[in-house]
């Protein structure tokens, strides 16, 4: 089954009514592979699904804007299959007969996010940040790609709000000592085969954090891939600390603020047939984690250094 989460099919308008004409029978196959594809999508058949995309954007001519919603249906079939720059091709097919569809630029933009293209990602959002097709979805999204162009740690979303970082005023009226969301910890509740189990994380965690936690609570699993489940209720494959803080950030919107409590997200582990199939760590997060935790040992070798520095000679 393909891994990540699957973009919305655009909604199959009434039986199509194409502005060159065709003979009726061209039309009753059109819609029917048409049909046959969403139901194919709604039942997880996405390679199944593609070929009836394909046969229905056969029959039409170049160029006619029926065939938009079907590219665009066509793409979400490919993102599901985890082939992203294909998607991306197909995306942009539609988007050449109507340059200011919304559902294929936020979509084509989670594509060339899940390619490490933020720039691009970031043009396609910001497209639709400038029409009404604005949401607050899209406008966070643009704050979280801003981030990535800029080679930032993603900011966390908390009622719409950008998280103060360490050392910032909290949220809490800009009360002294508040604490901003980065600082809170988090929990995550991890299920196999029917059994939950706990574990902690800090708000700044990434998928390897979170994959080293996992196989620390669950040592005779083997391997996993690990799903959180949306606010949709979708599972979403976890691949990188992108995944993990767009978990959070869904999870930061049921916070509790007076208490600064947040919910734990939901993950899921899938057993997995080999090692193979695990998401792997991006080479990136390895390496930010290694300077993480050189940084942590250079500061606590320092501190321990001024703490020596700071307790009286004694007298010969």
């Amino acid at each position: 089954m393909a891994k990540g989460k699957s973009p919305t099919l655009k909604k199959t308008p009434p039986p199509l009514k194409p502005a060159v004409q065709l003979d009726a029978e061209v039309v009753q196959k059109l819609n029917e592979f048409r049909s046959e594809g969403k139901k194919l999508y709604i039942e997880k058949d996405y390679a199944k699904a593609l070929e009836q995309y394909d046969a229905a954007i056969k029959v039409l001519p170049a160029g006619v804007s029926e065939r938009t919603d079907l590219l665009v249906n066509k793409a979400a079939c490919l993102y599901a299959l985890n082939r992203y720059k294909d998607a991306v091709t197909a995306y942009g097919s539609a988007l050449e007969i109507a340059p200011s569809n919304a559902t294929a630029l936020k979509h084509r933009a989670k594509a060339l996010e899940k390619q490490g293209l933020f720039k691009a990602a970031l043009t396609d959002i910001q497209a639709i940040n400038k029409t009404n097709a604005a949401s607050d979805d899209t406008r966070e999204s643009e704050r979280r790609l801003k981030d990535l162009v800029a080679g930032r740690r993603p900011s966390l979303a908390n009622g719409g709000a950008r998280a103060a970082g360490p050392g910032a005023a909290g949220s809490s009226g800009g009360a002294r000592g508040a604490r901003s969301p980065l600082q809170w910890p988090f929990s995550a509740k991890c299920t196999l085969n029917g059994e939950t189990r706990l574990i902690q994380l800090t708000a700044a965690a990434g998928y390897a954090d979170l994959l080293g936690q996992v196989q620390a609570k669950f040592p005779n699993a083997g391997p996993c891939v690990l799903k959180y489940v949306d606010k949709e209720g979708d599972l979403v494959t976890i691949t990188s600390r992108s995944d993990v803080q767009t978990a959070l950030a869904e999870a930061l919107q049921g916070t509790d603020r007076r208490l600064g409590v947040i919910p734990p997200i939901k993950v899921q582990l899938v057993p997995a047939a080999n090692k193979s199939e695990v998401p792997p760590v991006p080479f990136e997060e390895l390496q930010e984690t290694a300077q993480m935790l050189l940084q942590q040992h250079q500061q606590q070798q320092a501190a321990a250094a001024a703490a020596a520095a700071a307790q009286p000679q004694q007298k010969q």
